[in-house]
This record gives structure tokens, C-alpha cells and sequence, in this order.
């Protein structure tokens, strides 16, 4: 039996808000993501240790008290692995 694969592609038309939002959405979580690798790969190179996903968390954590961009972007999404 073959599985047949749908695509669908939509065109969006956001606002000049929306827009913003997206871009900084984008910006925070390219932010996140670097912050996390570079994290990662300190403790790595210094201390010869891999970060778990929780030690990441905790640094999420403290980096969404210290900068008030990354509460604009939902938490989960923030915490989503790629």
C-alpha cells in the first residue's frame, strides 16, 4: 500500500504588526538557539560535559528574567528542540 503525501501551500498577507511580531519572534528564537549552542559547546570544550536538556531550561529560565524580549515569545516554543 502507498501513502499518498498532500501538500498544501497558503500565501500569507500579514499587517505591518504581525509582520514585527514575526521578525522578532525569529530574532528570539535564533537568539535562544545560538545562546543554547554556545552554551553547549563551552561547557563542552572547558569542562569536557555535555549540557542536558533540563541544564538548558534552567538557563532559559534565568535569560527570560534578564530580557524582556523573550517573554513576547510563547515558552513552549522557546523550549522546542530542533
Amino acid at each position: 500500500m502507498r501513502c499518498m503525501k498532500n501538500a498544501r501551500k497558503f500565501r500569507l498577507h500579514p499587517t505591518k504588526q504581525q509582520e514585527a511580531d514575526l521578525g522578532l519572534t525569529i530574532e528570539v528564537c535564533r537568539r535562544v538557539y545560538n545562546m543554547a549552542l554556545e552554551d553547549s559547546k563551552v561547557a563542552y570544550e572547558t569542562e569536557c560535559i555535555s549540557k542536558s536538556y533540563e541544564d538548558q531550561v534552567a538557563v532559559l529560565t534565568a535569560e527570560k528574567k534578564a530580557n524582556p524580549n523573550f517573554k513576547v515569545v510563547f515558552s513552549q516554543v522557546l523550549q522546542d528542540r530542533p
